[in-house]
């Protein structure tokens, strides 16, 4: 007796890895941006940060946006 799985089970199984793919990706790619753009990190910091996000894919890119993301500043204006 073969085993066979149903086309549409398959296919829905490979689009949901293709977009969390995608969404770890975006907060890779994310979460390198604000890494370089930060003022407050020195040298040693950001190699830090950069080694976290990129040798623990998602748990790095998860714990830089929990831990290590700074506070904006609020003020009166909106952004436009």
């Amino acid at each position: 007796m073969e085993w066979s799985t149903p086309v549409f089970l398959t296919m829905t199984v490979v689009w949901i890895i293709f977009l969390l793919g995608v969404v770890w990706i975006v907060g890779l790619v994310w979460s390198l941006k604000e890494i370089m753009r930060r003022k407050d990190l020195n040298d040693g910091q950001r190699i830090g940060w950069v080694l976290i996000v990129i040798f623990l894919p998602v748990l790095g890119v998860i714990i830089y946006s929990a831990v290590a993301r700074p506070e904006r500043k609020k003020s009166g204006r909106r952004r436009r």
